[in-house]
């Protein structure tokens, strides 16, 4: 820790290498209050089992978004025979992520769509 007047001017926001922008603190904030809403919808129209399974599905685009860039390190091997030289952007898992999280959404949409077309 720093001494004398450097100690006024010395915060662990500023100084540790974790810290985080706004930005990126505002996104981590709006994925978790998106699966925080998905299991209380799932949770009052179908009780705690699919409450638990609701946030199962939803941890893994939650990791996305939260921390790409260590998912982007484990890459996804399509072919055995090609080489993962490269680790996966972090805007592309964060991407992903987000779709994932948004996909019961684009779900409900469709089978209300298909439900109307019906008529």
């Amino acid at each position: 820790m720093p001494s004398g007047d450097d100690e006024a001017k010395w915060s662990f926001d500023e100084q540790a290498d974790y810290a985080r922008s706004g930005a990126s603190r505002t996104e981590l904030t709006a994925a978790g209050t998106v699966v925080a809403i998905w299991v209380g919808i799932s949770f009052h129209t179908s009780g705690l089992g699919y409450a638990i399974r609701t946030l199962a599905f939803h941890l893994l685009p939650l990791a996305c978004i939260w921390k790409p860039e260590i998912l982007g390190k484990a890459g996804l091997r399509f072919d055995p025979f090609v080489k993962m030289d490269q680790a996966t952007p972090e805007r592309v898992v964060r991407l992903a992520g987000w779709a994932w999280l948004f996909l019961p959404l684009l779900v409900m949409v469709t089978a209300k769509l298909i439900r109307w077309s019906a008529w």
